[in-house]
Order: structure tokens, then C-alpha cells, then sequence
């Protein structure tokens, strides 16, 4: 209501007794305290237009402030000790302190108007800071708050000095008080609490940078310090450098550093024994610290590196890594120490784990690379000299200790190299980088040294085991395993391959080619990638690749007919494209280009993107050669096997079939042997090949081979010879004999024998038709070029040449004379049909003139005209023109869909047969392509609309095939569908038809069960319905479980698995034991007819996402990921949450729009739900970033409360209600992403949703850079206090930002412009 009431004199009377007494401490009455603060006239005045504040407003205001100002000896003397505060006094003091944070928010002139008021805050507020911590997070907006307002410039000069002034002390004792390791807190919780509090300390210092309470704050935190220091309590001394480190980060790209770091980073090197946790946070501190190192920590660097080896064993990899960033950042500060260091690395190395070793190893590189360029292979090859001796004394790979020191060395080389690789500023231009130029020299010199004792072990690794798809481009591993192993093996081969293109090294260069030919004549084709490395370098492609090529082509090529996938030509493709960029013109000029053409040929099979990429890059090189070493019978089966298939292959390879196409244009050879076939492939061509057509003819119509075009072209018109009369239907002497009279539009006269050969087009309209006089009067009938002209048809009035030659004088333009124009409308007693019959004399003894355009038939129609014209031209032509349709904008893609949707009903009733399959095709494999995901949808439930209406069994049949197959085959394409608020209005058989399709690409089958939940979002689906849609799920035995779960949840099967006795439960218990689905193979979108990738199986086999492709960008297609820690357990969406666990979305939310997310959370093995277990339901948006609810039970069993939190404000917002079982919630998640304002920053409302009402509605900001460019967003669950239990988790999306309403659309003119016809 805006709380508007408070103007009435009686109720802030009322109000502000309540305030006075003791009722205040109600929950009620502060709920309504905070309401009228926030809601009422005069809140945020300094940011809104001047307003008068109510006089009951400014009396609630001074009840206010007295009550605090009666609570503050007490509360002041509680801060003194806190350990005197019960959990009941703590809650109420934070509802106090969420009074005075608000007040402060709404009303911040109170700070500065009053005085006396002003004072009374400030010391509330700080007592509340430090009496408890609950208390103290009530008040964490606080700083954000009057950061924003200094920020905008709200605030007098003099008033932030005095607020810091009060509050530094008060906010400091509270960090060092309750971010303590040692406190009694959950240790979840308690780094939570750290972080929102580090975030206050942090704010509270910019705001006050650049004025002297900046320093007040460092002095403070100084002064904590030394009191910490002179009690030995090093946990205290932890909270400090915490607190610096956070300072720190922030103040990461300033040119200077405040003096108190100088005090800090020596108080970290004196500690010598110290708990894990404090040694971290001490090492993150000299890390924050790196960038300042080289100028103005010159001193502390030294001691920095001394100590963190002493913490490698403690926090191995925490201080391993600050090492080698701290020597990355001013390595060439500890140049007079590095025999020092390097002593110290190797004592320590070997017996930590392979990632702390290679850290340490490429510190030592980060202090090398700044020796003189001539002396770095000297140094690197130092560092790395315990590598070398473990090589020389042999490594056997048939055990596990030579396995693991293999993969070590391994690991030192890759890190080594990297560090090296990215020494300097240079930026990237054309070829590599002098830094990488030194790198490569390094490690090419190093590798020649020890290749003898190298290469043998790699080689049986390689042999060992057949390599994964995605290990041959895989980033190296530094946790050891077998797969880790070869993983590294091959980085390294495909490092040195480039080390010997960029340091020109022969040598290396043919010590790499003699290991790798050998690894391919065994049948390990994943080393193609080091050789494909190597061969863009010119010389050493000519040299030692070209040489080879024959060989390695032929064990491919054997490798193949063996029955090998396509995917292992991956490597091998590589090269063919490497040697195609580096020597060409010898490549396609020699013996190697027939076998190589028959292994495209091959490859061009496959529908990958990663096949395919490289082999059309290969074939457009080809194909732009002036000379081939291939005959025309090659050449020509290269071009059928790309004209044949291209339709096949994936969207995203459109680019490069245009380039291949442009390629063949402009190839004397292609386009002699691509002419002579290309009439009979227009012929059989469907419509979505049009996009090839348009690439050929761009490049046919303006080239010197334009007749082999033309020449198709005119082939293709003997075939449809009855298009030449198709514009002859609109004149007035067409020899047509059947009339079309479009209602209140103009007469087509067709020719019945055309029409008869479409098939029932003439009875439709005998059926459809209103029969009239056969006779046509065309004076009464509108002149089709004037109707076109009114109607803006534009493509039809091309069709209208020379049509004003056929018209009668009276509307001919040639009748220009003023006498015609003022002497009346006058009947012609010379056309056709004349009569001298009138109304009054009758027709006796009257003259009437033959009529040779006399109609056999002639038929009113009620259709758009537009409609029928084009359906007409299809009769005629064997086209229509919406196919070519171009549209630029999302109103010209609407108007398109409409126009399309429409013509396909009117084919379908009028049987045009060829012409509605044709549609049907368009809208299934094509349209998500041309118009886009949202009208897509639009077109999708608008046909399945139609079914009831088509006219003919059959024709339903075919519609309801298309629309539950094809328009639901592409991954894209089911989730714009599936996630379109309208799924859920879809009748059950219809839902039932496209759950049960073979090919649905889904990830795994538990997505069924998602699909079925979110068809039934409004909760109004018969139980029966749902158990019949539940035949669909083909049961795993993965997915086993996860039925289980989801009919747990719904209450119908007990924990033993017996189905419960509740009426429409019926055929259950069929679908549970797996009869129902009884030699059904489960479904996943790794079908080879699906156009989608689930590369989830593999992240999970190669170590997580450690082994994705180098350059890969595609997106995983499931809907969220199980993680415990970084570990990746479950994908789908149902999960067992448990303690450390987090479920996050797989999809990334960068577009402005709205989608519904249904969240079902149940502790089956309780009755009740555990009150100490929360879970956070929300957003991500980065690293320690989120935005969402907290969900948890309320005091009362079957109700749950759910509270608004955010990392900018940890203190959760006062809670709403909603009811569930005793164990069990569900709620709605809606989200509405808002487009970005002109200041870049997008708005985000992020709602909770029971039985279709709002129970709340949380507004956040981002930056436009973080959801396009950054992290984006992502729904995120995190569970909290759940110990060893399990919260069951159930997500189904309800809707995915789809259009909610059908939507009209005028698809009338579109860009008519006034011409002469």
C-alpha cells in the first residue's frame, strides 16, 4: 500500500506509543517500523526530488531515535562483553540493528541535519558492530551505503571524516572479534562471515581513500597487530593480515603501496610455527602483494621467498604457487640468489607432489629469463638439470614409480616453458613473440641434449593405451594418472614441434620426425598433431614432412578401412591443413594429393565440427590452385562428395561451406565438371539447399563461367515449362479456363490442366469455392496491379511485366486525354461478351458479341490473396517465394514466420501436397536458422494448434510427425520448445509422442523427468497423465536413481520402492521394474544424427575439463553440474545434496529476458525437516558473487521461511513464508534479466514463486562487462549445516524467457516503393 496510512494523525499516534513501550521489541511492530522507514514520503530524499515529510513520519522518526538512545547503556556495556548475550537478546539487537541500518539508508541527512541524532546513531550502531555477530551483520550495508552516496557526491564535506572517526575503531573490533578461526561457528558459516566482513573493512577503506582517516584505518589495524603480536596470539595476527590482504587486491593497480605493508610483510616472515590456515593466509597476503614487489617491496622480497619454502611442506601448493608468481612478478630482483634458490628446490622438490614441483621449477625460470639472451638456454637448462639426470639413469614405464617420475619431468618441462614463454610485455602480432622465440630456443637446445633418453619412454607411453579424442589437444595435466601421463606426452610433442618452427632447429626437427613417423606406423595417429605443429615452418615442412607424407598417409588410410573411427583423422587433418598454408603450391602440385584426396573424402563423411573444420579448410586451399596433381575424376568426386553431403553437416559450418563453394566458383576445373552435374542436382536439391544455390550463383553470375549456370538455370525451366505461364494467370486475356476470384480481390485465370497435375487442388476449391457466372466482368473485378500496389505485394508486382499492354483502353495508360477523364466511364461495344440487352427491354432481339475468354469454371474463394498467388506459383514454377525471403530485423523474422505458417495451413487445405511437405521440411530443419529461436517457438505451437484443423488424416499425420521429430531433433531447437512457458498447455498425447522419439537429444534420460515437471508447472495435470508420460523414461542404471528420487518427491513410491496405494497410479509399478520400456535403449544427444555434443562423460574420464580441445567453444548442453569442491559427480537434474556439495548451471545467462526455474527440496529420510540445514537457492555471478534465497524451516513444522541474501549484504533480509509437508518445499525461482541502461549497468529482479503468486521480489545490479563478457549468470545451490546429511534436490525449468502469448502480426506491406510497371 506505500504505507500511506502513516499521514493518518490516528495510526502514527498509535504507531509511535507502540515504539515507546515495550511492545516494541515485537517482531510486528519492528516489521512495520522497517516498512514505514523504507516506504514512507521523505525516505532517500538525497537521491529523490525534494519532498515534505509527513508530521507522523518525523514523530516515528524521534520515537525511534529515543528508543535507541534508552537501549544504548546496556548495549554499550554488552559490547564490552559480549559473551553475556543469549541467542534471543542477539536476534532482537539485530532487528534493532536492521532499524538503524535502514534508517541510515533512507534517511542518511540525519547524519549531518541533527546532530544529537547523528551521534545517537553513530554509537548504536557501533555497539551493534561488536556486541554479537549476527548483530553485526544486520548493519553490513552500512559502509556500501555511504559509499555510493560518496561516490555520487550526497554527502557535505566534513561528515565522512567524523563517521569514520567513529565507527573505524567499532568496525575493526568487530573484524578481529568474530572472524577469528577459533570461534564456536560452523567453519562454513565462519568463512562466510570472514569474506562479508573482509567486503565491509574493504569498502570502509575506500571510502576513506585518499584522506587521512585512510591512514586511521591502517593505524588501527597496525595497533590489532601488536597486540596480537605481543600475546603470541597468532590467530588474531591472522585476522590482520587478512584484513591487509583484502586492502591489498584492491589496491593492486595504485603506483604505490601505503607504508604499513612495510610492518605487515615483516610480521608475516617472523612466524616461524603457526596452524595451516594461518600460514594460507599469509601467503595469499605476499601474493596480493606481487605487483609492488619491483618498486617499492624491493626488501621484503627476499625474506618472502625464504619463507615460503619453509611453509612448502605445510601448504604445498599455496606456497608454491605465491613463489612462483612473487618470482614472475620481480625475479630479477632475486638474480644474486638463485643458486641459493635452486639448491633449496631441489632439496625440497622431489618429495613434493608433481604440481608443487613444477611451480617451483618454473619460479626458478621466472628469476632465469631475466639473465642476457645469451646466457638463457645456459640457465634453463640448469634449472632443469635434475630432469636430465633422471633421464639419463632411465625411466621404465612398466612400473608406477617410473611412470610418476616421467610425468614429473614432464611437468617441470611444460611449466618451465610456459613461464618462459610469457616473460616481458610484447604484444602479440604477426607471428610469434620474441619471448616466444627465446622459449623455444630453450627448450628446443634442452631437448636436443636428452632426446636419446626422452623420446623412447614417451613413445611406449604412447603405445601403451589407445589416447581419448580429447587428450591429442589436451592441456597438461599436473596431477598424476595414467591419462595425465599421456596427456603430457603429447603437449610436449606438439611444444616441441612448434619449438623447432620457431627456433628453426633442424635438428630437433628431425629427431621429432623420426619419433613421430614411427608412432604412426604403429597406429598412434594423436602424434599427427606435434608433425602439424612442424609443418608451418616452410623449410621444415618441405624437408622432413613432405618426405614422409606418403607413408603416413597410407597407414591412415589403412587405419580407416580397419574400421577406425573419423574422429582419429583429427590430427592427421591438421596437418594436411598446415601443409596446405605453409607449402601449398608443392603439396598440390605433387604425387601426395591422391591418396590425400581419397582420405577427404573419407573425412567428409562425418558430421563433426572438429572433422570437418580442417578438411574444408584443405579443400578451399585446393580448390583455388592454378594446377593440381589430380585428374578431372578426383576433382570431380571431391566436388560430389561436398555438394552431396554439405546439407548434413552442422550450422556452424556454414562459413566454411560458403568459402568452399566460393572456391569451387572460381576453379576452372570445378566448375567444368560442377556444370555438367549441376542440373541434375538442382533437380533432386530440396529447399534448405538453397543457401549452396545462392553461394554458387553470388560468384557464377559475375565470373567467366556464368554459362554453366545459366545453362542449369535454363534446364531447370524445360523441366517446369508451366512456369512460363504462370504470369499469364493475372491478365485479362490469359488463356486460362479455370477462375480464381479472390473475395473483394482480383480474378487468376489458371489452366485446369496445370492444376489437375498438383494433385485435389481443383476440388479444394470446387469444395472451398463458391460457384459463380463464368462469365468475368472485369470492369466490376480490381485490376490486380492496382490491388497489388494497395496491398504493398511488391514480389508479386515483378510478376506483372507488360501486363498493361493486355488492358482495355478505358484503363490502359495511353487514354490520357482530358475529354476521356471529363467525358464519364463509357461501355465498349467492341470487347468481349458486349451485350445490347439492358434491364428494361430484356434480351429479345438483342446482339450479343463471342466472349473467347469465356471460363469453364470459375469459383469465390475467401483467402488472402498473397497466399494464393504463391501457391499458385508453386503449381506453375515449383517454387514460392518466402523461401527467398530475406529478413534483417526480429520484426521482419515475425512477419516472415507468419507468413510461412499461414501459407502452410492454406496448403494443406487446399492439397498442395508437394508444397506442404516442403513447409514442413522448412520448419523443421531450417526455420530455427532464418527466424530465430522465439518466433521458432511461435511457429512450433501454432502448428500443433493446426492439427485439429487439417482437412485430411493424413496431412495430420505428417504434421504431428514433424513437429514431434523434426522440429524437436536439434539440441537448439528442443530447448526452445521445451522451455517455452506454453509447454505445459501441450495435451498429453501430443507430449507423450515427442518423449517417446528415439532421437530426442537429450543428455541422459533423467531429463524425462525434468520435462514432465515442467509440463506440469501449474500443478493441474491428472496423476494418471503423468504416470502415462512417465512410460517414456528408459530406465539406466544411472538413471535408475535418479527415478527413484523424483517419485520419492512426489510422495508416490515409499522408501522401500513400493508404490503407494493412491488412485491414478496405475501401470507404475510396470514403469518402475522397466517392463513398461522393455527393449528400449536409453537416449543421449551423442547420437550421430544429433547435432549436439555432450562432452560431460568426458570431462569427468580426463580429469575434468582439464582435457577440453585448445580452442574449443563448445557449449556443454546439460542442464546443471553436481560439484564437491572443484569435482565434478553428477550431471542431470536431481541430485542428493550433501555437506562441501554445489549445484551449478550449465548453461551461462548472458541475454536479457525472463525464465522459471521450479526448486523441489525434501529430506526423505525425516519426517521433519532438520531445522539447522539451509540451502542457498540463487545466482552466480563470479567468484564470490551470488544473489539469491536462503531456505530453511520456521519454528513451525510444514511451514519454511525463505530470506533474500547477496555477497554484497551477507545479513539475510527479514523472511517470507510459505507451506510444504513436513519435509518437503517447492517453490518457483523466476528471474527477469532487464536490457542494460545507458551507465552499462543491467537491473535483475529475482523473484520466489508459491501456487503462482510472489511471495517476494529482489531487485540486483550487475555490469553490462559481466554478463556479456564475464561470468555471466548461473543458477547456483549450495547447501549449509547439513553434516552428513542429504538434502534430494528436484530442478525442472518452467519456462526459458519464450514468448507467453500468441502473438498478431500484421504481415501486410513490407517496403513498398511506387514504380512504373
Amino acid at each position: 500500500m506505500g504505507l500511506q496510512i502513516l499521514e493518518h494523525e490516528a495510526f502514527s499516534t498509535y504507531l509511535v506509543g507502540l515504539i515507546g513501550s515495550p511492545a516494541v521489541n515485537s517482531d510486528v511492530v519492528l516489521d512495520t517500523v522497517l516498512e514505514v522507514l523504507r516506504r514512507s514520503n521523505g525516505a532517500f530524499l538525497i537521491y529523490e526530488p525534494a519532498q515534505s515529510a509527513a508530521p507522523g513520519l518525523q514523530r516515528t522518526l524521534v520515537a525511534v531515535t529515543r528508543s535507541m538512545q534508552n537501549m544504548l547503556p546496556s548495549l554499550e556495556q554488552r559490547a564490552a562483553n559480549p559473551s553475556q548475550l543469549d541467542d534471543d537478546d542477539a536476534r532482537r539487537l539485530a532487528r534493532w540493528a536492521e532499524v538503524a541500518g535502514n534508517l541510515i539508508e533512507a534517511y542518511t541527512q540525519l547524519l549531518w541535519l541533527d546532530q544529537d541524532v547523528s551521534e545517537i546513531l553513530l554509537r548504536f550502531i557501533g555497539a551493534c558492530l561488536m556486541v554479537h555477530s549476527r548483530v553485526a551483520q544486520a548493519v553490513s550495508e552500512l559502509w556500501a551505503v555511504l559509499k555510493d552516496a560518496k561516490r555520487d557526491g550526497k554527502l557535505p564535506e566534513g561528515v565522512m571524516p567524523r563517521i569514520l572517526q567513529r565507527l573505524v575503531e567499532p568496525s575493526i573490533c568487530s573484524f578481529m572479534r568474530f572472524s577469528r578461526f577459533d570461534v564456536q561457528e560452523d567453519r562454513a558459516d565462519l568463512v562466510h562471515m570472514r569474506s562479508a566482513q573482509l567486503d565491509i573493512l574493504v569498502d570502509m577503506y575506500c571510502v576513506a581513500a585518499g584522506t587521512p582517516e585512510a591512514q586511521f584505518v591502517l593505524a588501527t589495524l597496525l595497533k590489532r597487530m601488536d597486540q596480537a603480536e605481543s600475546a603470541g596470539d597468532v590467530l588474531g595476527l591472522e585476522v590482520v593480515w587478512y584484513a591487509f590482504q583484502g586492502i591489498a587486491e584492491v589496491i593492486a593497480d595504485e603506483p604505490n603501496v601505503p607504508d604499513a605493508y612495510h610492518v605487515v610483510l615483516r610480521s608475516v616472515v617472523k612466524v616461524v610455527a603457526a596452524p595451516a590456515e594461518v600460514s594460507s593466509t599469509g601467503a595469499a597476503l605476499l601474493r596480493a602483494c606481487g605487483p609492488h614487489y619491483e618498486h617499492h617491496l624491493q626488501a621484503h622480497l627476499p625474506p618472502a621467498v625464504q619463507w615460503l619454502m619453509t611453509r612448502v611442506e605445510q601448504i604445498p601448493v599455496e606456497a608454491s604457487e605465491t613463489i612462483q608468481e612473487l618470482c614472475g612478478y620481480a625475479g630479477k630482483l632475486l638474480l644474486p640468489f638463485v643458486e641459493e634458490f635452486l639448491k633449496a628446490v631441489v632439496k625440497v622438490a622431489p618429495a613434493a607432489p608433481s604440481e608443487v614441483d613444477a611451480a617451483l621449477h618454473g619460479a626458478l625460470v621466472g628469476i632465469a629469463r631475466n639473465l642476457p639472451a645469451d646466457q638463457l638456454p645456459m640457465g634453463f637448462a640448469q634449472v632443469c638439470q635434475g630432469s636430465a639426470e633422471s633421464l639419463k639413469t632411465g625411466i621404465d614405464t612398466s612400473s608406477d614409480a617410473g611412470r610418476m617420475m616421467l610425468h614429473r619431468i614432464l611437468c617441470r618441462l611444460l611449466r618451465c616453458d610456459s613461464v618462459m614463454e610469457q616473460a616481458g610485455s610484447s604484444q602479440q602480432g604477426i607471428g610469434p613473440t620474441p619471448e616466444a622465440r627465446t622459449a623455444s630456443s630453450c627448450l628446443a637446445s634442452f631437448l636436443l641434449s636428452c632426446w636419446t633418453s626422452l623420446a623412447p619412454p614417451c613413445q611406449q607411453i604412447l603405445l601403451a593405451a589407445p589416447v581419448g579424442k580429447d587428450a591429442a589437444k589436451g592441456r597438461p595435466i599436473f596431477e598424476y594418472s595414467d591419462v595425465a601421463l599421456q596427456v603430457n606426452v603429447l603437449a610436449l610433442l606438439r611444444r616441441a614441434g612448434r619449438a623447432a618452427c620457431e627456433a628453426e632447429s633442424a635438428d630437433l626437427a628431425q629427431q621429432l620426425q623420426q619419433m613421430l613417423v614411427s608412432c604412426c606406423q604403429e597406429g598412434q595417429l594423436a602424434v599427427l598433431a606435434a608433425m602439424a605443429q612442424m609443418a608451418e615452418s616452410p623449410p621444415l615442412a618441405q624437408n622432413y614432412v613432405l618426405p614422409q607424407l606418403e607413408l603416413v598417409s597410407k597407414t591412415v588410410l589403412m587405419h580407416l578401412q580397419k574400421g577406425g573411427p573419423a574422429e582419429d583423422l583429427i590430427p592427421f587433418l591438421d596437418l594436411c591443413s598446415s601443409l596446405a598454408g605453409s607449402v601449398g603450391d608443392t603439396l598440390f602440385a605433387s604425387q601426395h594429393l591422391a591418396p590425400l584426396s581419397q582420405l577427404c573424402i573419407a573425412a567428409l563423411q562425418s558430421t563433426e565440427h572438429e572433422v570437418l573444420k580442417p578438411v574444408l579448410l584443405f579443400l578451399q586451399r585446393l580448390l583455388t590452385q592454378r594446377t593440381l596433381a589430380l585428374s578431372d575424376g578426383d576433382v570431380s568426386a571431391l566436388a560430389q562428395q561436398v555438394v552431396g553431403r554439405f546439407q548434413q553437416w552442422p550450422r556452424s559450418m556454414s562459413g566454411q561451406i560458403f568459402k568452399v563453394f566460393s572456391a569451387m566458383a572460381e576453379s576452372a576445373m570445378a566448375m567444368q565438371i560442377l556444370g555438367s552435374m549441376f542440373v541434375g542436382l538442382c533437380i533432386r536439391w530440396s529447399e534448405e539447399d538453397h543457401d549452396a544455390i545462392d553461394a554458387l550463383n553470388d560468384n557464377y553470375k559475375r565470373g567467366a563461367y556464368a554459362v554453366y549456370f545459366w545453362h542449369a538455370a535454363a534446364a531447370l525451366a524445360q523441366i517446369h515449362g508451366s512456369s512460363r505461364l504462370f504470369r499469364e494467370i493475372f491478365q485479362e486475356t490469359s488463356s486460362g479456363d479455370f477462375g480464381i476470384h479472390i473475395k473483394d480481390g482480383p480474378l487468376f485465370r489458371c489452366h485446369t490442366r496445370i492444376l489437375d497435375s498438383s494433385g485435389g487442388f481443383c476440388g479444394k476449391v470446387r469444395q472451398f469455392g463458391k460457384l459463380m457466372s463464368r462469365n468475368a466482368d472485369h470492369d466490376e473485378i480490381p485490376a490486380a496491379k492496382d490491388y497489388f500496389k494497395a496491398h504493398g505485394y511488391t514480389r508479386l508486382l515483378d510478376d506483372l511485366q507488360s501486363i498493361q499492354f493486355s488492358q482495355p483502353i478505358e484503363r490502359s495508360a495511353l487514354n490520357g486525354s482530358i475529354a476521356s477523364k471529363l467525358g464519364g466511364k463509357r461501355e465498349d461495344p467492341l470487347k468481349p461478351g458486349f451485350s445490347t440487352a439492358h434491364f428494361i427491354g430484356g434480351t429479345v432481339g438483342t446482339n450479343k458479341r463471342a466472349d473467347p475468354f469465356f471460363l469453364a469454371e470459375r469459383y469465390e474463394i475467401q483467402c488472402d490473396c498473397e497466399l494464393m498467388a504463391e501457391l499458385l506459383r508453386f503449381i506453375y514454377c515449383g517454387e514460392m517465394s518466402f523461401f527467398q525471403g530475406e529478413a534483417h530485423n526480429d520484426k521482419a523474422n515475425e512477419i516472415l514466420t507468419q507468413k510461412m505458417l499461414a501459407i502452410c495451413f492454406e496448403a494443406e487445405r487446399f492439397s498442395v501436397d508437394a508444397l506442404y511437405e516442403k513447409l514442413l521440411s522448412w520448419f523443421g530443419r531450417r526455420s530455427f536458422y532464418v527466424v530465430g529461436e522465439l518466433n521458432f517457438a511461435d511457429a512450433f505451437y501454432h502448428l500443433q494448434h493446426y492439427e485439429h484443423r487439417a482437412t485430411e488424416e493424413h496431412s495430420r499425420n505428417v504434421l504431428v510427425q514433424t513437429i514431434a521429430s523434426d522440429m524437436v531433433s536439434s539440441r537448439d531447437q528442443f530447448r526452445a520448445v521445451t522451455r517455452d512457458s506454453r509447454w505445459c498447455s501441450l495435451p498429453v498425447y501430443f507430449v507423450e509422442t515427442i518423449l517417446n522419439y528415439d532421437k530426442l537429444p537429450i543428455v541422459s534420460e533423467t531429463e524425462i523427468l525434468s520435462l514432465i515437471e515442467r509440463w506440469n508447472a501449474t500443478a493441474d495435470k491428472d496423476k494418471s497423465d503423468i504416470v502415462r508420460l512417465l512410460a517414456c523414461f528408459r530406465p539406466s542404471e544411472d538413471s535408475k536413481m535418479a527415478m527413484k528420487n523424483w517419485l520419492c518427491l512426489m510422495g508416490w513410491v515409499d522408501d522401500s520402492g513400493n508404490v503407494v496405494s493412491i488412485p491414478g497410479l496405475e501401470g507404475l509399478e510396470k514403469i518402475i521394474s522397466g517392463k513398461a520400456t522393455k527393449g528400449k535403449k536409453p537416449r543421449n544427444c551423442k547420437s550421430a544424427d544429433v547435432d549436439v555434443r555432450d562432452y560431460t562423460k568426458a570431462m569427468l574420464e580426463n580429469y575434468h575439463s582439464d582435457l577440453q580441445p585448445e580452442g574449443n567453444e563448445d557449449e556443454i548442453d546439460a542442464t546443471f553440474f553436481h560439484y564437491h569442491g572443484s569435482k565434478v559427480l553428477a550431471q542431470g537434474c536431481s541430485f542428493n545434496l550433501g555437506a562441501g556439495d554445489r549445484l551449478l548451471q550449465a548453461d551461462v545467462l548472458r541475454d536479457s529476458g525472463i525464465s522459471r526455474l521450479r526448486v523441489a527440496l525434501s529430506e526423505p529420510s525425516s519426517l521433519l525437516w532438520n531445522p539447522e540445514h539451509e540451502v542457498f537457492v540463487g545466482l552466480s555471478y563470479g567468484e564470490g558473487k551470488y544473489f539469491g534465497f536462503l531456505c530453511s524451516a520456521s519454528a513451525f513444522s510444514g511451514i519454511f521461511s525463505v530470506r533474500a541474501l547477496a555477497s554484497a549484504a551477507p545479513a539475510p533480509s527479514a523472511p517470507v513464508h510459505l507451506t510444504g509437508s513436513g519435509n518437503k518445499m517447492e517453490f518457483d525461482l523466476g528471474l527477469e534479466i532487464q536490457l542494460h541502461r545507458v551507465d552499462l549497468v543491467v537491473t535483475c529482479e529475482l523473484s520466489c514463486i508459491f501456487k503462482n503468486e510472489y511471495l517476494t521480489k529482489e531487485r540486483f545490479q550487475i555490469s553490462h562487462d559481466t554478463l556479456v563478457n564475464g561470468p555471466g549468470l548461473r543458477y547456483q545451490l549450495v547447501g549449509t549445516g547439513l553434516e552428513k546429511s542429504r538434502v534430494l534436490v528436484n530442478l525442472a525449468w518452467v519456462s526459458g524467457g519464450g514468448p507467453s502469448n500468441d502473438k498478431h502480426v500484421d504481415y501486410g506491406p513490407i517496403g513498398f516503393v511506387e514504380g512504373e510497371y
